[in-house]
């Protein structure tokens, strides 16, 4: 079994040169490397708006002192959100009634994560002046509704059914606005489309680490009104090459497609998601482009037929996004069949109705 070395500058020096694992400054004992973190089960995981404390949670097996990131259904809190108290003794995590009371009432989940996992707990808030409409208890005398389709409201962990909803293989999570964000997947396919709406409720996000470590998703388009990405939400899905994103995408974690090496972000020229994939060294296609049409001049000719036919023997260079235009066919590469194609069209000899027709034409 690895142990943890704990300690200062030296104790991290030291770790780092005889290759020992450095958990930081806490004191404490060892943790085996293949344990994972938890909340305390000992302590209350409620909050009520005359509360002024916040809301302590202890973590337990965790291999450093302090978390990487804490986050409340999927969006990481604000470092002012928070505060971590360690000790000798314990590692808690405290958060401010200042955050709380801006939440409906109503049950959330909150996650910690650490180098070796991610504690997990449900808390349930209370706030007077945002009640909500989740306060209500549920009715135990009325007999199942044999009607409902089975397990759609079930949370993966069997707490709070009406938070969790699962259709066609992905999981939501209810927010305290009637939102929805993705949770996780369990999709086989090589291509998924993350609905608008699920269960009713239009989908706004997809939450930390949803379809990590997926690595049979190749193609993944998300709808319009999604306006974030979360922490790892794709982490270590090592086929993945397409991902489609609408104009209403303002934000995605820096590690959002953290392990994905062959990744391309499809969207709208001048929109964030062409900001993030040249911040991050993504390649970008702009949707907006036309198959085939390699000089960016909005025609099809026989010099972009040209083109295609010397990249395919490499006599030049493409670019990720020229890459994609110029692989007609689809199979994956440029080949001297694509520049046939390209060229075939530019001299009408295909006609713009068939589906090569379309897929070239503006």
């Amino acid at each position: 079994t690895d142990f943890i070395l704990y300690g200062g500058q030296a104790a991290e020096r030291y770790a780092n040169e005889n290759g020992m694992i450095y958990g930081g400054t806490d004191p404490s004992v060892y943790v085996p490397v293949d344990t994972e973190p938890k909340f305390s089960q000992e302590e209350t995981r409620e909050w009520s708006s005359d509360d002024t404390d916040g809301l302590t949670l202890t973590v337990l097996n965790a291999r450093e002192a302090y978390p990487d990131k804490v986050l409340v259904n999927g969006e990481a809190l604000e470092r002012e959100n928070y505060i971590n108290n360690v000790t000798e003794e314990t590692k808690q995590i405290i958060i401010s009634a200042e955050y709380l009371k801006t939440l409906q009432s109503g049950t959330y989940t909150v996650s910690a994560e650490y180098p070796n996992g991610a504690a997990v707990a449900e808390i349930t808030i209370k706030n007077d002046e945002k009640p909500g409409d989740t306060d209500t208890e549920p009715d135990t005398d009325t007999e199942p509704d044999t009607d409902t389709e089975p397990d759609t409201d079930t949370e993966p962990g069997g707490e709070n059914p009406e938070t969790y909803i699962t259709e066609d293989g992905i999981t939501y999570v209810s927010n305290p606005d009637d939102t929805r964000a993705v949770y996780s997947s369990q999709t086989t396919g090589p291509e998924v489309t993350i609905p608008s709406e699920a269960h009713g409720s239009a989908v706004v996000a997809v939450g930390f680490r949803a379809f990590k470590d997926n690595t049979t998703l190749e193609k993944i388009t998300i709808p319009e009104g999604v306006t974030k990405i979360n922490a790892e939400a794709f982490k270590g899905c090592t086929n993945l090459k397409e991902v489609y994103l609408p104009e209403s995408v303002a934000e995605i974690a820096d590690n959002a497609f953290e392990d994905c090496p062959n990744v391309l972000i499809f969207g709208k020229k001048g929109s964030y998601a062409e900001q993030y994939a040249a911040q991050n060294n993504i390649g970008f296609v702009n949707i907006d482009n036309i198959y085939g049409d390699l000089d960016g001049d909005n025609i099809i000719t026989a010099n972009d037929a040209l083109d295609v036919l010397r990249a395919s023997l490499g006599m030049t260079d493409l670019t990720p996004e020229q890459e994609k235009l110029a692989d007609i066919d689809g199979d994956g590469s440029v080949t001297a069949n694509d520049a046939l194609i390209v060229l075939r069209y530019s001299v009408g000899l295909i006609d713009e109705d068939s589906p090569i027709g379309k897929k070239l034409k503006a």
